[in-house]
């Protein structure tokens, strides 16, 4: 019988980096990190939460181990905090299979997991100067960037300079490129495993919580994670994101509050899960523009 009669469900939630020094055999403090949850559709457990390092296999680099991983393991879904595409005018014929082909036969150096973004910025748009418009969108970050009253943070994943998207979007291409798993859309929303891109702050926007400056280790993200943890705890059905959110750093205080949530129960992976569980919902999607999603992706965020 298959996890799928049984109603229950397995996800990962991934938190990206294209840099490639995260993701380093040595790098003990590394911002990639995988969440694993189960559970039924109504409620999630967290199972796990740790650094790509920290994955199980003898490659010696973490994004070998999680290509290896999101291969072979059984899993319904997995939300990926990272570009899945380019703007539609960049991707070759016949359309995204033809990307991540030209993204895994770029030139890197032999130490490099995947090409550096001056390197995939000259490969996908054929040029070394700026774009004009310097840093173009997917209509995806158009919609969400212009989704409320209030201006959502997108990059672009063709812009090359500082905080820019597109070193990681090289990177997550290439992950897609080597992976044997169902990419939605452009495989069905039935099909398993399967992974589908994520936006945590669209996520948390979506549920009227803090969604800019709630990342990092200093005041007022602290503040803006306390609330978040606060209305997540309200909810039954997400029963607490306390580790991960408030306690980033500090292993000791990480492994405590780490069985602290797993005794209980709690769940603390839904950053990266959202979007895995709303596949289903897309049809209904006010934002549906079918064209523009095959080739670019969209984004989601629960509705």
């Amino acid at each position: 019988m298959t996890r799928r009669q049984l109603s229950r469900y397995r996800w990962f939630g991934l938190d990206f980096s294209g840099d490639q020094r995260q993701w380093g055999p040595g790098r003990s403090k590394s911002i990639v990190w995988i969440a694993e949850a189960e559970g039924e559709p109504s409620r999630l457990v967290l199972r796990d939460v740790r650094r790509v390092q920290e994955l199980p296999g003898v490659e010696c680099r973490a994004f070998d181990r999680l290509v290896a991983f999101l291969n072979a393991e059984d899993y319904d879904a997995a939300g990926i905090d990272a570009p899945f595409s380019v703007p539609a005018r960049f991707v070759p014929d016949p359309g995204h299979a033809a990307l991540l082909s030209r993204v895994s036969s770029m030139h890197r150096p032999a130490n490099h997991r995947f090409p550096d973004r001056l390197s995939f910025f000259h490969g996908v748009t054929g040029h070394d100067s700026p774009l004009d418009p310097p840093h173009p969108l997917r209509r995806t970050e158009e919609l969400w960037q212009g989704r409320g009253s209030e201006r959502l943070n997108v990059r672009s994943t063709l812009w090359t300079r500082e905080r820019g998207g597109a070193a990681m979007t090289s990177a997550c291409l290439m992950l897609l490129s080597r992976l044997h798993v169902g990419i939605w859309p452009w495989a069905s929303s039935e099909t398993r495993p399967l992974v589908v891109e994520a936006f945590p702050a669209a996520q948390l926007k979506q549920w009227a919580l803090p969604f800019e400056r709630y990342s990092n280790e200093k005041d007022p993200a602290g503040e803006q994670r306390q609330h978040i943890v606060h209305r997540c705890s309200r909810n039954r059905k997400v029963k607490g994101i306390y580790r991960f959110f408030v306690c980033p750093s500090k292993s000791k205080r990480q492994t405590q509050e780490r069985r602290r949530c797993q005794d209980k129960g709690i769940d603390c992976s839904h950053q990266g899960q959202g979007r895995a569980t709303s596949v289903n919902r897309w049809r209904s999607d006010p934002f549906n523009y079918p064209a523009a999603a095959r080739t670019e992706f969209p984004v989601l965020g629960n509705v």
